[in-house]
């Protein structure tokens, strides 16, 4: 298990609450890589402040191998060590800088402060009779679902032996060339989004339903021939039929109006349902350290909305898991949905 920065937290010490004993160690990055960057200031639009009072991105990987010695662990920091010299932000600390009275801004320093690295002992938690959980927490504000993943897709060619990355990082926070850096954001505007945050939700439950190739493939043979065409693709079909099985097992009257929307990074608590496409475009599945692939992946607590959708690719070929975020009523009314269960394996 490891938390890293500018912040990384054990995605499971975080879901569970079991008592449990714990090796926890800084890693620096090997400094004979360091490529020289120093400070990253933070880009100026409003959805990158934002990310600062979101949650963090918080995923962990289900591997399967005998169980872990202190080499695997050995394997797993050395590899973290050299993976964080080619990613040094990671190593760093999030920075606020007092402008004036009214504004601030924000940056990395990207002073090799160490990310931290907890090997976590729980029985039938973080080691598993035939493996182990690897969890993984980044601050949103550093990284988005594209640079998470790119992340441990390098973390996990390094654990494997490669000496340089099949897709080196890239730094540049923005397109434009022409932002007057620092960012000045008003202390006003942050104390608003902090209120904003401070919403009290209903208690909600999270499931995992697998969607098995040849079940997306009728789904999306179905919703052509009702629409008479032939342009809706598999994942346009899925999320389609997730939507409406949602919405009818949500028992809401007729006159009351229902936003669906699709966001890659971002959740709003006001709409119902939304869909966060983490997955299947990153390469999930393909992260072997050195063992084999991951067999499930999954999501921790952070950024939790009800009627958040997170999609990923499946283990097998042509699947997806949803892993959906709901009131526990309507979780419970689609568990009894013959339509609905009839496409879905748990």
């Amino acid at each position: 298990m490891m938390r890293m920065s500018c912040k990384l937290t054990s995605l499971w010490n975080k879901l569970f609450s079991f008592s449990f004993n714990c090796m926890a160690l800084n890693l620096k990055f090997h400094t004979a890589l360091y490529k020289g960057l120093r400070l990253l200031l933070l880009g100026p639009i409003q959805k990158g402040l934002r990310l600062l009072l979101l949650g963090p991105i918080q995923k962990g990987l289900r591997l399967l191998f005998p169980k872990p010695s202190n080499a695997f662990v050995d394997r797993l920091k050395a590899s973290l060590s050299r993976t964080l010299s080619h990613f040094p932000p990671l190593a760093g600390r999030l920075a606020t800088t007092k402008l004036d009275h009214q504004t601030v801004s924000f940056s990395i320093d990207c002073n090799n402060a160490g990310a931290l690295f907890i090997h976590a002992k729980a029985d039938g938690v973080t080691e598993l009779a035939d493996g182990v959980v690897l969890g993984c927490t980044i601050n949103h504000s550093v990284v988005d679902g594209t640079s998470f993943w790119h992340f441990i897709n390098s973390w996990s060619e390094i654990s494997r032996g490669l000496i340089q990355l099949s897709k080196p990082p890239i730094f540049q926070r923005s397109i434009f060339d022409n932002i007057d850096y620092p960012i000045r954001i008003p202390r006003a505007l942050l104390e608003q989004i902090h209120d904003e945050d401070k919403l009290i939700q209903a208690p909600l439950r999270e499931r995992v339903f697998h969607f098995p190739k040849q079940s997306i493939a009728k789904l999306k043979e179905k919703a052509n021939a009702e629409a008479g065409t032939n342009n809706i693709s598999s994942l346009q079909a899925l999320t389609s039929h997730l939507w409406r099985c949602i919405i009818r097992n949500k028992k809401i009257i007729s006159e009351e109006e229902m936003t669906y929307y699709v966001v890659l990074s971002e959740a709003d608590d006001k709409c119902v349902v939304s869909s966060n496409l983490s997955s299947p475009r990153f390469d999930v599945y393909g992260n072997d350290y050195g063992w084999g692939r991951p067999i499930a992946v999954r999501s921790g607590l952070g950024n939790k909305v009800d009627g958040k959708l997170t999609v990923f690719c499946g283990a097998e070929e042509g699947s997806i898991d949803v892993e959906a975020c709901l009131l526990l009523e309507t979780l419970e009314a689609m568990a009894n949905d013959d339509e609905f269960m009839n496409s879905v394996t748990i």
